[in-house]
């Protein structure tokens, strides 16, 4: 069988509160993994067994799956993570169209992560460190 099957690590701990920073990277990481490991998984059965038709629609099934678990993982990490999901989901010229669909709603759904105000600021201090910024 080359389609997903649950979801996460075995045995992993439930993921970390949002205060406790150091953990989350580290989920992260398992996470990724752990869909990297399904995708390679299910490549090398494709390969060995399949028609072309039945390769095309197991990877439709498969960019489905993933498209959606990439989507529930950025949500959680935030940031970066959203960003980079953003780029992906623009380049539909080598992203599977099922990613791209899904990671759509990133560009209109997200709120962005800090109030204007906040980002401001920092941008203003960090200007202020150098002579070109404080001529602006």
């Amino acid at each position: 069988d080359v389609l997903p099957r649950g979801g996460g690590v075995r045995g992993r701990k439930p993921r970390p509160s949002a205060a406790d920073t150091h953990a989350i990277p580290r989920t992260a990481v398992l996470e990724i993994y752990d869909a990297h490991i399904h995708v390679v998984r299910a490549h090398e059965a494709v390969q060995r067994k399949l028609s072309q038709d039945k390769r095309d629609e197991v990877w439709a099934v498969r960019h489905e799956w993933g498209g959606a678990k990439v989507y529930n993982l950025v949500l959680t990490m935030s940031g970066f993570y959203v960003k980079s999901a953003q780029i992906l989901g623009s380049k539909a010229d080598f992203m599977p169209e099922q990613w791209t669909k899904r990671l759509r709603p990133l560009f209109d759904d997200h709120p962005p992560e800090r109030r204007f105000h906040v980002v401001a600021r920092a941008v203003e201090r960090y200007l202020s460190l150098t002579e070109r910024g404080r001529e602006l």
